[in-house]
């Protein structure tokens, strides 16, 4: 009820603060101060029990990745705490360095971020580490350093069996499309052949770990919900970010973009659009929702990028999005959607909280 409660009294100030730039940037460094504290210090989740069991005994769970960091953090001396505590940093500074790179709003960034995904990064490490390594790679590849991109895609990858989706996303990349028709046919192909696939090629794959990586995921019944949840929100949003796009950046009689911001909105708005490819898989397999989820990151910096360039009117309505879509998927997440989810509790389990508490 806490949780909710702060959540709804959110709104106004962040529709306050997409207007009010001075005020944007002071609110922006406490929100990523907050944002450091309640990551790094937390010790209480949904996976916070199976992590530590997974600290002691890596190699049976964990990818080669996330074994050699337990195995560094052992080394000094530390436990599970320290790796929550340094990913909390890295994973802050990574939130800095986009909206920096970016030049977006940090403050609506943030509050939007809070509302969701935020609680699962904090609970889901392996997949926030993954992460971490993906957004840095989509600044270089930004910066036209497409191979350092590609590289950071792969070491994500060490740390969470979904890197691999993000390794054909940043290969999908360098095609370079003109328009997105090529990845919604894919998409539309992949629904009608993966069944195929799952039955012909799985089976066949040279490598074990990826054959039972991908069997694992594998969802016993066709997922029609997770189509029409997640599948529906991201079509409704490529909409509204495509619309917006058009009559705020690619419209000829508006000169206040440059074109070096224009092209930084282009890479966000290019990596949303290959996104498309895995509707399908959303049918077929458990979980698969986590892509969607953290595609949330690359959505929110798109939007907040463009709020300079919309109108009055426009800017409202988009704040507004930014602000319901997130809480209509929190809530959601509560009824089992991505797992039962405690936010209090989570927010709750906190040693910088703990001091002001005893």
């Amino acid at each position: 009820m806490i949780y909710w409660i702060v959540v709804l009294s959110l709104f106004i100030p962040m529709l306050i603060l997409g207007f009010d730039k001075k005020s944007s940037k002071a609110f922006g460094i406490l929100f990523l101060s907050i944002l450091f504290i309640l990551f790094g210090f937390n010790h209480g989740n949904n996976d916070y029990s199976a992590y530590l069991a997974i600290f002691y005994n890596p190699e049976t769970y964990a990818e080669v990745g996330y074994v050699l960091l337990t195995q560094a953090v052992k080394y000094i001396g530390g436990n599970h705490n320290y790796i929550v505590l340094i990913l909390g940093f890295i994973w802050t500074l990574t939130i800095l360095r986009l909206g920096l790179y970016w030049k977006v709003n940090l403050s609506v960034f943030l509050l939007s971020y809070f509302i969701y995904p935020f609680l699962f990064d904090i609970t889901q490490i392996r997949n926030t580490m993954m992460m971490v390594f993906v957004l840095n790679g989509m600044i270089a590849v930004a910066k036209n350093n497409y191979k350092t991109g590609l590289i950071l895609a792969v070491a994500g990858a060490f740390f969470h069996n979904f890197g691999l989706f993000y390794i054909i996303i940043f290969l999908l990349y360098k095609l370079n499309p003109k328009t997105s028709r090529k990845f919604w046919i894919i998409s539309i192909l992949l629904i009608l052949t993966i069944p195929f696939l799952i039955t012909n090629v799985v089976p066949i794959l040279p490598f074990e770990r990826v054959k039972i990586g991908v069997q694992s995921y594998l969802a016993q019944d066709i997922k029609y919900q997770s189509l029409l949840v997640w599948g529906l929100d991201y079509i409704v949003y490529m909409f509204i970010a495509t619309r917006i796009l058009r009559y705020a950046v690619l419209n000829p009689n508006i000169r206040v973009v440059s074109e070096e911001q224009k092209n930084k909105i282009f890479v966000l708005y290019k990596f949303m659009i290959i996104h498309a490819i895995f509707l399908g898989f959303l049918v077929y397999f458990f979980e698969f929702n986590r892509i969607f989820r953290n595609a949330y990151i690359i959505r929110n910096l798109l939007l907040t990028a463009l709020l300079p360039f919309m109108s009055f009117r426009t800017r409202i309505m988009v704040i507004m999005y930014i602000f319901v879509n997130p809480m209509v998927f929190s809530f959601l997440s509560t009824l089992n959607l991505d797992g039962d989810y405690g936010y209090d509790e989570i927010l709750r389990s906190n040693y910088v909280i703990d001091l002001f508490g005893e």
